[in-house]
């Protein structure tokens, strides 16, 4: 990781160099779109704050990302378990619907990078309409006053509290 992030560094500073500004927004972009999978999680949290952090925050949270699944990697689990942390919501047959992709997943310009099968989100839930392949920070009912859940979906009653 630390050889990607100076890379990129080192890219943004040759930019810099030939007098092409590179913005903070466009930095953390560029760090962001060159992650594999596995930093998925990392890239919800640092797309879903409003503000762009500092890269020293986006650098110190992908580090510790690393940090931590190096740690789980090292840890043996027995095949027993690594089978049982495997299922599929909501199919018999073990076939996955759920990471279909699609929709739009980006920020700032509106990039398509989740389109298709397994796209960066393919496995995130939104909070909003509990649909997977995208976060709540690009819902389409985010903003629409009018949407209701489907009353199973309902966990509580907010007129009660």
């Amino acid at each position: 990781m630390r050889d990607f992030l100076t890379q990129i560094k080192n890219i943004a500073d040759e930019l810099v160099g030939v007098g092409s500004a590179v913005s903070l927004e466009e930095y953390v972009d560029a760090v962001l779109e060159g992650l594999p999978q596995e930093y998925a999680p990392v890239v919800s949290v640092i797309e879903s704050k409003f503000v762009t952090p500092p890269i020293a925050e986006v650098e110190a949270l992908l580090l510790a990302h690393e940090s931590r699944a190096n740690r789980f990697r090292k840890q043996s689990f027995s095949p027993s378990i690594n089978y049982t942390q495997g299922y599929s919501r909501g199919s018999i047959s073990g076939e996955s619907f759920r990471d279909r992709g699609g929709g739009h997943s980006g920020r700032r310009g509106g990039r398509c990078s989740g389109r298709g099968r397994g796209g960066r989100f393919a496995n995130f839930q939104c909070q909003i309409c509990f649909k997977y392949g995208h976060t709540t920070n690009v819902c389409f009912y985010r903003a629409d006053v009018n949407y209701q859940l489907a009353k199973s979906l309902v966990l509580y009653d907010p007129t009660t509290l």
